[in-house]
């Protein structure tokens, strides 16, 4: 049996290689800099518009925002009277590392601190815990 290989995804919000990239040089960063001498990395486009809930939700479908649903920070609640933080319930499709019945697809996946990716049930616990996790 071919053993596959282990992927790891980090993803960092608003990070700016122009920034880092003088951190690490200054030894700021060695376990950045050694993943990044180690595997593979670079940038990556964007879609329009620029907004964090939309973005990190199509990495984590694979999906554009009119097919998961995330479109921004905010979304009308079920009666249509008041805005509400969106959650993971607001996806409309599952995670990439899901398969179809809601288990992992197939092999192990993680996801830590990923936004959008954890159901928090009280705005105490949202603010207290990772970005709109």
């Amino acid at each position: 049996m071919t053993k596959r290989p282990k992927v790891l995804l980090i993803g960092w919000d608003a990070a700016d290689w122009k920034i880092i990239e003088p951190l690490m040089e200054q030894g700021h960063m060695p376990t950045l800099k050694k993943f990044l001498s180690e595997g593979v990395h670079g940038n990556l486009a964007t879609l329009q518009p620029v907004l964090s809930p939309m973005l990190w939700t199509s990495i984590a479908t694979g999906k554009r925002a009119w097919q998961h649903g995330v479109h921004g920070f905010v979304e009308l609640n079920a009666e249509g009277t008041e805005l509400q933080p969106v959650n993971v319930t607001s996806r409309k499709v599952k995670a990439v590392w899901k398969g179809p019945d809601g288990s992992e697809a197939g092999r192990p996946a993680r996801a830590a601190r990923c936004a959008l990716t954890l159901l928090r049930t009280s705005l105490e616990a949202f603010h207290r815990r990772a970005y709109l996790s």
